[in-house]
């Protein structure tokens, strides 16, 4: 094959904490085309196996990276390469940004250039394909301008500056083949009526043969009927299996094992395979670590331990909320999450983030109501578990739920009245503007963050009247009003009796009936009122 290509370029990609990256890569043929990824020109780090997904169909060559962190942030590269040796490369930066809701706020509402992505120090492969990412607000959206070395870049054919999204102030600088006059320092400059600001970025150019330095003089084209040819390494050193290994090769699953017999703490490290194949040269790793006393072991196995708690959080509502620990542990401890007891799971709203090896974190986007509790980190491995929770509150004045309304209730009848109310208030409650006193007849209950109540053992008529639950914070206040009305229903003490009178006499007749507030009384004789 020949001129080998791309028909579709990688693009930057931005991305938040805990959002996944994806990147493509098109080549002009699939056949017998393999791609190789690296991230800032070198191989994947093993950290990121179980969050990096890999994967081709056709002639797309495809990159997921999963919860993304600051530290994934960089230059990624694609390498492909055909059966005949012909090689192509493209790349592209990724920038993850993670900003408090103060910070967001401020910079959408500035009306001065400020640049959301700026450039990255880069160094980029010769004959490749690569790119910088810039996004800029401002309002207006200011105008940019390229430079490199202090003069304006020159555009052409080769090096291009895709405006596609300059409404929204993302622009992407294309190079499609690299050249070693491509080094310099770039500057991209943004200007509206506000001001102006600017970001910089060195460049600097590294031949292929550098940077796949691991496979250099180890590709082959096969033959039909050739065997593939394997080559190992241990620890970054070439290293040919003796009489204890033993490499299995099925030809029918495309399967390569090396198995080692009668282990020993010294076979402990990161081995590497590099293959070449009628599909070109690829390479895999894995680590293996010997279990054998601790003495031998590589580290020593420990429980699970917390080394700062989890940290607990406020946020407006609507805003997002970071809550973090630090711990340590070996084998890595897993984790599990819950929120007020119940099991809480990865989602559009709430994602797992790890910054770094001994840092774990869970961000709640768009904060509402519902997302204030107390939230669980359990931590487990094979040797132990332990624990640490923290609370996330809502920030700004309370807010009452739903209305606290009108009561009705029998007299002295058992009765609570409830308020929810988020923002972690104190509760006052009033009765015709004085602050009621508690005692054994009537409590002040707070229920949990959310759900205050104030109860009454029995109610009694002197509770009527004009009543308010005040909500104070730090930030404010809020209040409901409502009115009180215990009612007893009317009983006779003593009934009407049969009398006899002479005519032209007067007759009284009595009863006695027991009731508050006053009832309105109807007679009636034979059933006629």
């Amino acid at each position: 094959m020949a001129g080998l290509t791309f028909n579709k370029k990688m693009q930057g990609q931005l991305a938040a904490p805990g959002e996944k990256a994806v990147f493509e890569a098109r080549a002009s043929s699939g056949t017998g085309v393999t791609a190789t990824w690296l991230k800032d020109n070198k191989p994947l780090d093993d950290k990121l196996a179980d969050r990096v997904k890999v994967t081709s169909k056709d002639s797309l060559f495809s990159l997921e990276l999963l919860n993304c962190t600051p530290a994934d942030s960089g230059q990624y590269t694609c390498r492909v390469t055909a059966s005949g040796g012909e090689t192509a490369t493209c790349s592209a930066n990724l920038e993850v940004h993670s900003l408090s809701a103060a910070e967001k706020k401020e910079r959408e509402e500035s009306s001065h250039p400020i640049f959301i992505v700026k450039l990255r120090n880069s160094e980029f492969i010769k004959d490749s394909a690569a790119s910088f990412m810039i996004h800029c607000r401002g309002n207006p959206v200011p105008e940019i301008k390229i430079f490199k070395d202090g003069a304006a870049l020159a555009e052409d054919s080769r090096v291009v500056l895709n405006r596609e999204h300059a409404a929204s102030g993302s622009y992407e600088l294309l190079i499609h083949k690299v050249q070693d006059s491509d080094a310099g320092v770039y500057k991209a400059e943004a200007t509206n009526s506000h001001g102006k600001a600017d970001t910089e970025a060195k460049v600097g150019i590294k031949d292929a043969k550098d940077v796949f330095a691991l496979l250099k003089g180890k590709e082959k084209a096969l033959k039909p009927g050739e065997e593939p040819s394997f080559t190992w390494f241990k620890g970054g050193a070439e290293f040919d299996p003796d009489e204890r290994f033993k490499v299995l090769f099925k030809d029918e699953e495309d399967t390569l094992a090396l198995v080692f017999q009668h282990i020993n703490p010294e076979d402990a490290g990161l081995y590497t395979c590099v293959a070449n194949t009628s599909g070109g040269k690829i390479a895999c790793s894995a680590e293996l670590t010997v279990e054998g006393t601790v003495s031998q072991m590589l580290k020593a196995p420990e429980p699970p331990k917390i080394l700062a708690q989890l940290s607990s959080a406020e946020s407006s509502p609507g805003g997002s909320a970071m809550m973090e620990l630090k711990m340590k542990g070996y084998p890595r401890p897993n984790i599990r999450w819950t929120k007020d007891g119940k099991p809480l799971e990865a989602g559009d709203r709430h994602k797992f983030v790890y910054p770094d090896a001994d840092t774990v974190a869970i961000i709640i986007n768009k904060v509402t109501g519902d997302d204030v509790g107390t939230y669980k980190a359990v931590l487990h491995n094979d040797l132990g578990e332990c624990s640490t929770e923290a609370k996330l509150v809502l920030a700004g004045a309370p807010q009452f739920k739903e209305p606290v309304t009108d009561v009705k209730c029998g007299v002295e009848e058992p009765y609570k009245i409830t308020a929810k109310v988020t923002g972690a208030p104190e509760l006052t409650w009033y009765k015709d503007g004085v602050p009621i006193t508690e005692d054994t007849r009537v409590k002040c209950v707070k229920k949990d963050a959310e759900t205050f109540e104030l109860a009454f053992q029995k109610t009694a008529t002197e509770d009527n009247g004009n009543w308010a639950v005040i909500a104070r914070n730090q930030h404010g206040e809020m209040s409901q009003f409502f009115t009180f009305a215990a009612q007893m229903l009317p009983k006779f003490e003593e009934k009407l009796k049969d009398a006899e009178a002479n005519e032209s006499k007067q007759l009284i007749m009595k009863c006695k009936i027991k009731c508050e507030p006053r009832p309105t009384i109807s007679w009636f004789k034979n059933g006629q009122e």
